[in-house]
Order: structure tokens, then C-alpha cells, then sequence
């Protein structure tokens, strides 16, 4: 008879063993094979609720019930480990979520050694409700040091997939922030979104900082892509220091936001195709694309090789679709490597409110011509339709050309 110690990491193991005369040979059978299940521990979320967090069961009960019995302006201190969520989980008050211990640390949930609390999407998540993840008219709502991981690989084949697929996204985001005034989203991770969104956000004065957006969506299934960050309005929003790696519709879109600071973001795409990398946009006339006021600065978009951006940086929905022209916004000292098409104004910029666009860095843009979902087009590091934008470059004289993209995503 003898002991044997399980790993101490939750998972499944495969446990046989065999006699040996040592130094010599192993002799005998093997014993049959017997599958060990190691658990964690329960851990207690907040007083009187306890949960075993195998990332498999749905926590999202739990996780509701403590959110319901904290105060308004309470906090809730998650232990790291994986929490599987079936259930949305809603916030409609001011509130803290965030991991346990990790409160003033600047790392991001990517940096080695940070252990954040990661709120995984089960198979059986399905709702419209616009992500796992809900905060609703409320105000002051800070989601700070976790992991969101929408688990798309796992939910490929799923109801809520079929739903995507069928043109309704709201079924794949992995969470939203809607009517949220002074909320902040700030160390965290939005990875594998099913389709939509990593994040959507609504609401003034947002802090969106030192997060990560990484492989939401897929661009090559139709309807299956998905935004990085989705902001449809925020005035006086800060969206700084965030990282975007392959995401697969826009990785940072804007439908508004005056004196808004989109400042020092990195967004790459070294493995899929994304639309564009950056965009100043109306949402067809549905958000006001008002960004007077805003600066758009030390940003760097990175295509790679393969030129997997359609547009580096798109200012104006006109290759979408006709709506009304966006306002304002000064853009500047950014840089585009390796688009399709490096920079692309139509649609932005009115007489009472140009656009100011000037001193942005852009290099190996397709040359003369690519291919876009319209079909082949020409392409340049920077063009400005002239015919239904209004733009003051501030001296720049950088070459433009001026041709149209009209509806040629």
C-alpha cells in the first residue's frame, strides 16, 4: 500500500503504475488506468458564498448573488482562478470588480506573474443581452484587472454561433458598458469573442487604459467578426496604452466623442484581416460621429507583411455607408505601416467643423492597388475624397490622392 500526491493544478490525469526490479527491468502488467479528477478548493467570493472554480461549472449565480448584496459603491474582490459563466452577470450600480490584491498594479493580466480572476464564456451562454459581462445605467463602474475570455473556439457550433452567423452579435460580445457615465475599464484582457465585440461601450468621461484586445472574432466567416473595443460615444473619454492584436472588424472604433484623448495605442495584425485598425465613425447616422474637440495621437497601427488591414486608419463612415459626414477631431503624429490603404478620409469634416489632419507617418501601403471586399481598388498611403470631406492639414504636404471609396468595405 502506498500514497500517491495528486498535482496540485485543477485537472484531469491519467494514473496507472508497473512493478520494476531498479537497475535491472520493469516487469508485470500495468495497472489499469484510472482517470484522477483534482479540484481546487472552494475559495469565498464574498461572505456566505463559496465556489469551486474548475471553469467548468456556472458561476455566474454566485457572482450575481455577491454583486446584489454588495452596497452601491462596494467593492468585489475576485481570487484568481477560472470561473466558468453560463449566466450573465449584471452591474446596474456604482461599483468595483476587479482581482483580488492586484488594486494600484499597473501590469496587465497578460504580464507574467499577475494572476488575474478570468470570467470564461461556458458553451451554454446564450443570450442578446450583449455579453457575459452587463453594466447598465449607472455611473462610476470600474471593471479593473480581469480576464474576459469569450472561449469562441469552444462555442463554434453553438446556438448563440448560430446567431452570429445569422447577423445578430449582440449573441457573441463578450461584454458591454451601456449608459455608463464615468466607468473605467482599465488592466484588463477581452480575448476570443465570439462575434460583435470584446468590449461596447456608451457613456461620457470613460477611462479605457492598459488593457489588451487580442484575436476577437474571425474576419474570414461572414458575420463572425468582431470589434477589439467598440466605443459608440463617450465625450471626454480617455482611450490610452491599450494593446489590440488581431482583432477582426475594427480593433478601435469611435462614433463620437468630443474632446476625446485616443492617445498611445498599439494594434496590430500579424494573423487575420481586419477592416481597419482605427476608425472615426457615425454608425450610419445612429451615434453622433462628433468629435470636436478630440485629439487622435501617438498611435500605431501595424499590418504586417501581409497587409491585413483594408485601411490602416479610416476617418468617416462613407466606405460603409452614405450617412452624414463626422465632425472635428484633430489627427495626429500616428503611424501606419503595411496596410491596404494607410489612410483613408471620406466622410469627415464639414465647413464649421473640419477635420485637422497633419504630421502622421505612413509606409508600405499596397502599391497602386489591392483587393477589398468590393473588389480591386486603388490604393495609396494617403487619400482625402475632396469631394465630400472637409479637411485642414495644417501645412502638411505630404501627396494625397482624392479618389472614392463609396461602399467599399
Amino acid at each position: 500500500t502506498f500514497n500517491i500526491t495528486a498535482p496540485a493544478t485543477p485537472g484531469t490525469y491519467n494514473f496507472q503504475w508497473r512493478m520494476v526490479h531498479e537497475a535491472v527491468a520493469w516487469f508485470g502488467a500495468f495497472s489499469p488506468n484510472v482517470a484522477v479528477r483534482v479540484t481546487a478548493p472552494p475559495v469565498t467570493i464574498c461572505p456566505g458564498v463559496s465556489v469551486t472554480l474548475d471553469g467548468a461549472t456556472d458561476l455566474g449565480p454566485a457572482l450575481q448573488s455577491c454583486i446584489d448584496h454588495i452596497p452601491p459603491g462596494g467593492t468585489l474582490n475576485l481570487p484568481p482562478g477560472v470561473y466558468g459563466i453560463g449566466t450573465q452577470v449584471y452591474i446596474n450600480k456604482p461599483f468595483t470588480l476587479q482581482t483580488q490584491g492586484l488594486t494600484g498594479s499597473t501590469a496587465s493580466c497578460e504580464a507574467a506573474g499577475s494572476g488575474c480572476a478570468v470570467l470564461k464564456a461556458l458553451p451554454s451562454f446564450n443570450t442578446s443581452g450583449g455579453g457575459f459581462l452587463a453594466v447598465d445605467s449607472t455611473h462610476e463602474v470600474t471593471i479593473d484587472h480581469l480576464v474576459l475570455d469569450g472561449n469562441r473556439s469552444a462555442r463554434l457550433g453553438t446556438t448563440a454561433a448560430s446567431q452570429c452567423a445569422a447577423g445578430s452579435n449582440r449573441y457573441g460580445f463578450n461584454a458591454r458598458m451601456s449608459g455608463c457615465t464615468s466607468c473605467r475599464f482599465t488592466s484588463s484582457v477581452s480575448k476570443n469573442a465570439l462575434c460583435g465585440s470584446g468590449l461596447e461601450f456608451r457613456g461620457n468621461d470613460a477611462v479605457i487604459t492598459g488593457n489588451v484586445f487580442r484575436g476577437n472574432g474571425q474576419n474570414a466567416v461572414g458575420n463572425m467578426w468582431a470589434d477589439g473595443l467598440t466605443i459608440h460615444y463617450s465625450d471626454r473619454a480617455l482611450i490610452a496604452d491599450n494593446v489590440f492584436v488581431d482583432n477582426s472588424d475594427v480593433a478601435l472604433i469611435l462614433g463620437g466623442g468630443r474632446s476625446a484623448v485616443v492617445q498611445n495605442n498599439s494594434i496590430s495584425q500579424p494573423g487575420q484581416v481586419v477592416f481597419a485598425g482605427l476608425m472615426l465613425d457615425n454608425f450610419n447616422g445612429s451615434t453622433s460621429g462628433d468629435f470636436t474637440g478630440a485629439l487622435v495621437t501617438g498611435n500605431t497601427i501595424d499590418c504586417s507583411a501581409a497587409r491585413n488591414c483594408h485601411f490602416g486608419i479610416e476617418l468617416g463612415p462613407h466606405p460603409w455607408y452614405l450617412s452624414t459626414n463626422t465632425l472635428g477631431g484633430e489627427v495626429h503624429g500616428n503611424t501606419v505601416t503595411s496596410a491596404r490603404q494607410g489612410i483613408n478620409v471620406e466622410g469627415a469634416g464639414t465647413a464649421a467643423a473640419p477635420l485637422l489632419l497633419y504630421g502622421n507617418t505612413v509606409s508600405g501601403s499596397a502599391p497602386s492597388s489591392a483587393r477589398f471586399n468590393c473588389g480591386s481598388h486603388r490604393t495609396s498611403d494617403f487619400n482625402i475624397n475632396t469631394a465630400d470631406s472637409v479637411v485642414n492639414r495644417n501645412g502638411d504636404t505630404t501627396p494625397v490622392t482624392t479618389f472614392a471609396w463609396h461602399i467599399c468595405p
